[in-house]
């Protein structure tokens, strides 16, 4: 953790906040609130705030708007981008960050694996409840849910963190201990062996 806060540039004062995907602003998720509510958050607690986007533009435009718009609505907070299609700069993404934020705004996102990576990483996430994120995550438990479009919510949410420390770090282990028992190896085989059983019309114990 240390090593890779130290490659982002992030001391231990800093507040890193992770996005993880496609930084696409029509298909994924509109990035101007997220800036505009770290930048709220920057100035109302004096705190430096690191934004790590680990992803990829689809195009040169994409990417010179996510610039400018980071510029233009946060220029307190300072960004950080990684390609998110090399493993080593994603690990560095997952091990340096304090939270992770994804706010996605289109039904396209119908499960949302990033959160779910997450919280398999202890980070707590601040996200919206779309597709089956609502079954997954408790707000105030592994993370915090966001309504769409809501940006005074997001707001509070995101200085909430900033101001107690202590709720990351119990949100963090939350989230590492349901991702595990809901989707770690265990259950995962568990499921499986349980479907293809069913689809043979048998059962674990008629095969033992």
């Amino acid at each position: 953790r240390d090593a890779a806060r130290q490659q982002l540039g992030a001391d231990a004062d800093t507040l890193v906040v992770l996005f993880m995907g496609r930084l696409s602003f029509h298909a994924k998720a509109h990035p101007l609130a997220m800036y505009q509510a770290l930048q709220h958050a920057s100035q109302a607690t004096g705190k430096h705030v690191l934004l790590v986007e680990c992803g990829w533009h689809a195009n040169d435009f994409i990417a010179r708007a996510y610039a400018d718009a980071a510029a233009q609505a946060a220029p307190s907070v300072t960004v950080h981008t990684l390609d998110g299609r090399d493993a080593a700069q994603r690990q560095t993404a997952w091990a340096g960050a304090d939270v992770f934020c994804s706010l996605s705004d289109n039904i396209q996102e119908t499960f949302g694996i990033v959160p779910i990576e997450a919280m398999a990483a202890g980070l707590p996430v601040v996200v919206t409840p779309v597709g089956v994120i609502p079954d997954v995550i408790e707000d105030g438990r592994e993370g915090l849910l966001i309504p769409p479009k809501d940006t005074t919510a997001l707001y509070h949410a995101l200085e909430k963190l900033v101001r107690q420390p202590s709720s990351l770090e119990r949100m963090g282990r939350a989230a590492f201990h349901s991702a595990e028992s809901q989707f770690g190896v265990e259950k995962a085989v568990a499921l499986l062996s349980a479907l293809i059983f069913a689809a043979c019309g048998t059962s674990k114990k008629d095969s033992s």
